[in-house]
């Protein structure tokens, strides 16, 4: 059984498709090198929940577009406020980030098996 879906986000950041029992989730920003922006990471992280909830998927491969894997966080988003709340312009450090559902833990967690098909450069 042949399923395909894409998620509609930010010009789908991120792909996820399931074919033959195996989803592959695709980091989908090669114009960027696949840079993560804050939508990316939390479609990503909603996509590793996705098929490791779903009983079809035996096993998940991540990958990314383009001449790169991942190339770190997307300064450019960061810069112009659209990135990752990570700091103030306070000098103070503060996160909205909920670390329960970050992908390193996420992907922690899994019980599905994960292969990262790594192409190019994988930084950050």
């Amino acid at each position: 059984m042949s399923q395909a879906k894409a998620v509609q986000q930010d010009a789908q950041e991120v792909l996820y498709e399931v074919a033959d029992r195996i989803a592959t989730i695709t980091l989908n920003a090669p114009d960027r090198m696949n840079t993560i922006s804050g939508p990316m990471l939390n479609q990503l992280t909603k996509r590793l929940q996705e098929a490791d909830a779903d009983p079809e998927v035996r096993c998940v491969i991540l990958t990314g577009a383009g001449r790169a894997f991942r190339a770190g966080l997307d300064l450019r988003a960061q810069t112009q406020g659209a990135g990752l709340s990570i700091g103030s312009s306070g000098g103070v450090k503060s996160t909205s980030i909920d670390l329960k559902n970050t992908p390193p833990t996420v992907l922690q967690e899994m019980e599905t098996p994960i292969i990262c098909a790594v192409n190019g450069g994988a930084a950050g």
